[in-house]
């Protein structure tokens, strides 16, 4: 079954040729705009409800634009895709992908009742169903990477944050295994604050005591246009549920994370540098670890002191060797469309690229090796 997606006219800024294609696409935006709003409204939505309703005009305006908009954001997809009449022609490319997003569509909606009867207090949650390359070893003897399907979960709580990846089959209705699971809580440290994540990753599905555990502490500080964050990670454990997985200690850590986040001219950038216990800069403010309930005797001014020599400004140099890995992101919204340029090294390799935004909110991916010089790349 195929439905129209709503046709209002001047609330939503589509043309007539638009509005009238019929795709799957559009027909599951348009059944889970309507389910949404039947379900904020506690009762179904009709057409004479729209016409003789301002607001609730407005509110399916909205949706269906954030619907769209988180399309566009995921795949890549402009919304004149989205809305052409890609099986009459005969766009292969775009009728696999739309059958792809339909399917994680539908999934999500409806884990997303779920989600929020689970969490209630929740500030926001957002569910996200879809593919990615997935490194098979069982694939042999190939070794290919193939699309598999994750659920992703994000929930934003009053004092933290939750979130969890979990590779499902390819009819979605069994977990597979999880990477990761992660829980954040959020509280007042001196003049900062105080983060403290615990994760969980599913090391074997099929055996017990396979689940890697980690903890993570960090502690930040906004200084005028620039943020500082300094995170320790404690030592990794195995546990036989995620609800053992709760290591308390960070001082048998092995690794540290220095991160700078600051704006220029409207300009944001953010810069992370990770050190491991081998690397020269682990030892810097090694009174800094065990951090809860220490506020008062740590001051700020001695991890600002260490931050700001790092080389943590988008054009310094980074010195080969100094770091376990390291990356610096420029995102600039001046202009009228974004233009976000990264650059890091992970695993001894190189990466340097740019996302040039368009008009219709897609991007076209660029890389380059020196920053003069770029190239369309795949993303």
């Amino acid at each position: 079954q195929m439905v129209r997606p709503p046709r209002l006219e001047g609330v939503i800024p589509l043309a007539d040729a638009d509005i009238f294609t019929i795709t799957p696409l559009t027909t599951v935006l348009a059944d889970y705009l309507q389910a949404d709003l039947n379900a904020v409204n506690n009762e179904p939505v009709s057409c004479d409800d729209l016409k003789n309703n301002a607001t609730l005009r407005q509110q399916v305006k909205d949706k269906l634009l954030d619907a769209l908009a988180n399309t566009v954001r995921r795949y890549n997809l402009s919304t004149e895709t989205i809305f052409s009449d890609y099986i009459d022609n005969n766009d292969q490319q775009t009728h696999t992908l739309a059958l792809s997003i339909v399917k994680g569509l539908k999934a999500g909606y409806a884990y997303k009742a779920q989600l929020e009867a689970a969490y209630p207090d929740a500030v926001f949650s957002r569910v996200e169903f879809a593919q990615y390359k997935h490194f098979e070893p069982d694939v042999q003897p190939d070794f290919k990477y193939r699309d598999n399907w994750f659920r992703q979960v994000s929930v934003w709580l009053t004092s933290g944050f939750i979130s969890e990846m979990v590779r499902r089959n390819d009819e979605l209705s069994q977990e597979l295994a999880v990477y990761p699971r992660r829980n954040v809580t959020s509280e007042p440290w001196g003049n900062g604050q105080l983060r403290s994540q615990w994760t969980g990753v599913e090391w074997d599905h099929n055996n017990q005591g396979s689940y890697l555990c980690s903890l993570v502490e960090s502690v930040s500080i906004q200084q005028e246009e620039t943020r500082y964050t300094l995170s320790n990670s404690g030592a990794e454990a195995f546990a036989d549920t995620l609800d053992d997985c709760q290591p308390d200690s960070f001082s048998d850590g092995v690794e540290r994370n220095f991160g700078v986040d600051y704006t220029e001219n409207g300009v944001s950038f953010d810069s992370r540098f990770t050190v491991s216990l081998n690397d020269p800069s682990y030892t810097a403010l090694a009174d800094w670890v065990d951090l809860r309930g220490k506020a008062q005797q740590l001051q700020f001014s001695e991890m600002i002191a260490v931050f700001s020599a790092l080389p943590y400004k988008f054009e310094d140099p980074v010195a080969e060797g100094l770091y376990t890995y390291w990356y610096k992101r420029r995102t600039d919204d001046t202009g009228d469309y974004r233009l976000l340029e990264y650059k890091g090294v992970i695993n001894n390799e190189m990466e340097w690229y740019r996302e040039v935004y368009q008009a219709d909110g897609t991007y076209i991916k660029q890389c380059t090796i020196d920053g003069i010089s770029w190239e369309s790349c795949e993303n």
